[in-house]
């Protein structure tokens, strides 16, 4: 009998340090450092008719992104989506520019990514590793000073425009939110014919005289169209977006 009060004394201890242990060392929403860490980034997914509400809830950093609307999409409320911004309509690929700077003019009236650390735009036919946030950070703060543009490039080597101005591929890319704050305090430019959306970025930052320096994020951190491992294989190439 005294060996069995012995067990259950023994139990009930590491019941109660395992209970308080719970409390002392798990991380809630209280916790500083990991409130900070996950309001340090700010995403804004442009989406159409024809963006799956689905595929954006069950994909980890895509559900998190502030849902920009073009301004005829009448029956987004009805596909679940809630509009966190709204911008005029410009069908078809060739205007995705103009829908661009569209969104950069709201942001700057509305200053909605205040408060944030970095800010950057993401399409639905993206699949972004979480960890690309830690690996931003990182790089952010490894000593370099100076404002940050990131993104990822197409195939091995960053693209330069004609002015010799860096711009990444725009299914991701952004910058720290004081390198928004220049933008705004510049006089956005009109698109150029035939100038696509992640071009006209790197454009802005050329012509508003932007200071930063350029990271280059791992393709293995952002997928665009596809996803490829020795076990599975995903092509998004099929999805129709425009």
């Amino acid at each position: 009998m005294a060996n069995r009060y012995r067990v259950l004394s023994v139990l009930g201890v590491l019941s109660l340090l395992a209970v308080a242990s719970y409390y002392i060392y798990t991380p809630g929403p209280w916790d500083s450092e990991k409130t900070e860490k996950r309001h340090g980034f700010i995403y804004y997914l442009p989406v159409t008719a024809f963006v799956d509400p689905k595929w954006v809830r069950m994909n980890t950093v895509l559900s998190r992104a502030q849902v920009v609307c073009d301004s005829n999409d009448v029956a987004a409320a009805a596909r679940n989506f809630t509009c966190d911004m709204t911008v005029a309509a410009v069908p078809g690929w060739g205007h995705l520019c103009t829908k661009t700077r569209a969104m950069f003019v709201e942001l700057c009236r509305t200053r909605s990514y205040a408060g944030h650390r970095f800010i950057a735009k993401i399409d639905d036919d993206a699949i972004i590793d979480p960890l690309v946030e830690e690996y931003i950070e990182t790089h952010y703060n490894d000593g370099q000073e100076g404002h940050v543009y990131f993104g990822t490039t197409y195939g091995p080597s960053t693209r330069y425009d004609p002015a010799n101005n860096t711009w990444f591929g725009g299914w991701f890319n952004g910058f720290n939110t004081e390198v928004m704050d220049q933008i705004c305090d510049c006089d956005l430019p009109e698109c150029v014919p035939a100038m696509g959306e992640d071009q006209w970025t790197g454009y802005v930052l050329g012509r508003c005289g932007v200071r930063k320096r350029d990271l280059v994020v791992p393709v293995d951190l952002v997928h665009h169209k596809n996803y490829g491992t020795k076990r599975l294989q995903i092509s998004f190439k099929a999805i129709r977006n425009r």
